[in-house]
């Protein structure tokens, strides 16, 4: 329970090491994506073919404002991942995995301003920083050669992380699974910002996984002696998403405004 409450915590760290004078604001993230993975090896480069998987996510986002036109974009999200191979040596070959993780993506990123004319101004964004993820659980489906010549169908199974003294067919065990991964960031999206005290982040981040999968890299099946997968890989993904964040600041924004006799706003000297 303390792995899983981690990433949370961590959200809160940075939140309460955020400087007074900047925006803070929080609200509900939403997306989806691909992915898929890299391997290390070069012989599982060319081996398999991969179908990046449809992902989604969800969660709480959190944005600071650093300093002028400079944020740090966060956010506590549910990810889904995996992986889906094929491979020209064994056409029957159909190997799917789905992990479920939390992440905590942290992105430094730079605001950017395009006048259009006429008053009118887009704003967008670029930033980098890390991936931290807790993997949760997963599970997968794998057929080949082998398993149709012995007269079976679809092989389908839950991964567990820990080892059994009797062991289920239903469950593949990693026992030296990287449930603590790290990864890269780099994002940029478009930043909207409606009337009030709100902004509406449409985000893109590509992520490149760092941590392998599993220490160990080699992944079994009971019953199957002529596969296993390798796990020697890291996760990667593309990520499409829409933020719908408030500021909990509303005086910072308000500060040094005032107004007129005819209602209107004024900026103090």
């Amino acid at each position: 329970m303390l792995r899983v409450l981690f990433p949370i915590s961590l959200v809160s760290v940075i939140l309460s090491m955020t400087p007074a004078s900047g925006q803070v604001l929080v609200g509900p993230v939403a997306g989806g994506g691909v992915s898929w993975v890299s391997f290390h090896e070069k012989e599982s480069r060319q081996l398999y073919k991969q179908v990046p998987v449809p992902s989604f996510m969800g969660g709480i986002g959190l944005s600071f404002q650093v300093r002028k036109n400079f944020y740090m974009h966060t956010a506590a999200l549910y990810s889904r991942k995996g992986e889906n191979l094929s491979s020209s040596v064994d056409p029957n070959l159909k190997h799917k995995e789905i992990y479920h993780f939390i992440d905590v993506p942290i992105v430094f990123a730079r605001e950017f301003k395009i006048n259009l004319g006429h008053n009118k101004i887009v704003k967008w964004y670029a930033g980098i920083g890390p991936n931290i993820g807790y993997w949760l659980n997963g599970k997968g489906s794998v057929i080949n050669n082998q398993l149709l010549e012995d007269g079976f169908g679809q092989m389908d199974y839950k991964i567990e992380f820990k080892g059994s003294d009797n062991p289920d067919p239903s469950r593949v065990y990693i026992t030296d699974a990287n449930r603590f991964q790290l990864g890269l960031n780099l994002a940029t999206g478009w930043v909207f910002e409606p009337v009030g005290l709100q902004k509406i982040y449409f985000n893109v981040r590509y992520e490149l996984g760092h941590t392998y999968i599993s220490k160990g890299g080699m992944e079994t099946f009971t019953g199957i002696n002529d596969y296993h997968g390798d796990m020697k890989a890291r996760n990667m993904g593309l990520r499409i998403s829409v933020s719908y964040l408030v500021d909990l600041k509303p005086s910072e924004k308000k500060k040094g405004k005032s107004v007129d006799s005819s209602g209107k706003k004024i900026k103090r000297r």
